[in-house]
């Protein structure tokens, strides 16, 4: 919850999420992550958020994944 917080509250954040919204607009997008667990990490996090705020804007399904998913193909 805290990342979350994070994400919310800060506008440099939201602009960087912004930003990957609107590459998601033409393609695919890959989060990476530096952590050793591929389910608890801040790449989910923020996966998760990025796809609420494109369902509140949208009620388009965008495609994007962290890269333990990626892997998993």
């Amino acid at each position: 919850m805290h990342y979350e917080n994070e994400l919310a509250s800060d506008p440099v954040r939201r602009e960087l999420i912004s930003q990957i919204c609107r590459y998601l607009e033409v393609g695919d997008v890959t989060l990476l992550y530096a952590a050793k667990d591929p389910v608890h990490n801040n790449a989910v996090i923020l996966k998760d958020w990025i796809k609420k705020i494109l369902k509140e804007e949208k009620e388009t399904e965008w495609r994007i994944e962290t890269l333990a998913e990626v892997d998993r193909k």
